[in-house]
């Protein structure tokens, strides 16, 4: 528990002879909630907000002590991991910096090719997973007997996502087809699964 920033610490010392005491190598640790606000940067030019709506757009003098990022879909694709610094003057009037990594748990097919369980993702060359989310930019096919996974699924205008007789593809959770319904297609005997089923969540048609 905390208790107070004011500590004192007492040494008594019982002796029969008055010979002297030294004390040393005394440590003490704590921990205190910080309150002070943080100057944030990024490693890109991200944009940085102070809702987890990512309405409100973060500035310096907005003494943020949490902040949202909103990466657009050209940084989804060509960018890994992003680096957030942050920096603070505390109440004693030292400084303190620090750095988070946030990874991209994003992925996005932008290919000439089709096939999904290819390694052409960007901007990691690995499959998706069910916590990843996805967007299509270019057409792509999910064969006969693969099974594809998808956190959330986003369907650009100049994509199309084919999902072919006995092939499987299951989303955890929202479905978006941005262009028209001939961008989705499901054929007969394929299957297209959405684990949390909320017609809120969805947008588009498919085929």
């Amino acid at each position: 528990a905390y208790i107070s920033d004011k500590v004192r610490f007492r040494i008594r010392y019982y002796a029969e002879f008055r010979d002297g005491v030294a004390v040393d190598d005394i440590e003490l640790f704590g921990v205190k909630p910080l309150t002070t606000s943080f100057s944030w940067t990024t490693s890109a030019p991200i944009n940085v907000y102070t809702d987890a709506a990512t309405t409100i757009p973060y500035n310096e003098t907005s003494g943020a002590t949490t902040v949202y990022m909103n990466p657009s879909l050209d940084q989804k694709e060509a960018t890994a991991s992003w680096t957030i610094n942050a920096s603070a003057t505390l109440t004693n009037g030292t400084s303190t910096s620090g750095t988070v990594t946030i990874e991209n748990k994003n992925r996005v097919w932008n290919d000439p090719s089709d096939n999904w369980n290819s390694s052409i993702w960007k901007p990691i060359q690995a499959v998706p997973t069910i916590d990843e989310c996805v967007y299509i930019k270019t057409p792509v096919q999910l064969g006969a007997g693969i099974q594809g996974y998808a956190k959330e699924i986003f369907v650009e205008p100049t994509g199309k996502l084919t999902i072919n007789s006995n092939a499987a593809l299951t989303v955890q959770n929202a479905f978006v087809n941005k262009g028209n319904a001939v961008n989705v297609v499901v054929e007969s005997d394929g299957n297209l699964i959405q684990v949390n089923e909320n017609p809120t969540i969805n947008s588009g048609s498919i085929t």
